[in-house]
């Protein structure tokens, strides 16, 4: 199942000094991910105690053991289908898909996401794969992939304007959960072989703040096809980036 919808981003800028040249400085922005129920699917949780801090709304597969510790310090929660519950069948092998465009109003200088599952993820920007974890077929893997997360610098998969990023999760198969022997039958359901994602991460934008630092090149770095466009977007905040 994929959801997808439009994020416009709201952001906090600060001033730092440093391009070349005297008394020179560039305005940046910081853009915050974090996976939620806006990314498509709910809220989910093993049990009232893993993961801590489990959403009020979030449903509670009944898991009976903790799990689920991987860092998530961008505020993201765990996420899965809409719908689910754990008495759903069917949760060897299901698949989710997670996305949302985010809208970038500036040069992205640096990006980075961090993800983890239970028990495969893939992250996918504007239509390349940026990197996975866990797996379908390595237990070992697997259980890494919800105990760790794993960043990723995204820098050169961003462009300024709309960026489609999407989380692709799977849950691991049968054999993989504790209740194979005892339940599963005719599959597990997510309170044997639960599954989920949670993912989360910064974006930082640059802009120009005077026309000084749209010469000599100075343009390109912030994203701009010419010193026209630059040039532009100091005179009239219009934004040709972004089609603004």
């Amino acid at each position: 199942m994929k959801k997808h919808s439009t994020l416009w981003v709201a952001i906090c800028s600060s001033l730092i000094l440093g391009l070349a040249g005297p008394a020179q400085g560039f305005s940046t922005s910081t853009v915050t991910l974090a996976s939620s129920p806006a990314w498509g699917g709910q809220h989910v949780c093993l049990n009232d105690l893993s993961p801590v801090g489990c959403p009020a709304d979030a449903t509670r597969y009944g898991y009976p053991f903790a799990g689920w510790t991987a860092p998530r310090p961008f505020g993201d929660n765990w996420i899965w289908l809409d719908g689910v519950t754990g008495d759903t069948l069917g949760a060897d092998l299901a698949t989710a898909s997670f996305s949302q465009t985010v809208v970038l109003n500036g040069a992205p200088i640096s990006g980075t996401i961090c993800l983890a599952a239970d028990n495969f993820a893939e992250l996918n920007i504007n239509g390349t794969v940026v990197g996975s974890v866990g797996s379908t077929s390595n237990e070992a893997l697997a259980e890494q992939a919800h105990s760790t997360s794993t960043c990723f610098d995204v820098t050169s998969f961003l462009r300024p304007g709309s960026n489609d990023i999407t989380v692709n999760g799977q849950n691991g198969p049968k054999a993989f959960s504790f209740f194979q022997a005892t339940g599963c039958n005719p599959s597990c359901r997510y309170r044997e072989n639960p599954a989920g994602v949670t993912f989360g991460g910064t974006i930082t934008l640059a802009n120009p703040t005077t026309k000084e630092e749209c010469k000599k090149g100075g343009w390109e770095q912030f994203g701009f096809k010419n010193q026209g466009q630059c040039v532009r977007f100091i005179e009239t905040r219009k934004d040709s980036r972004i089609g603004k």
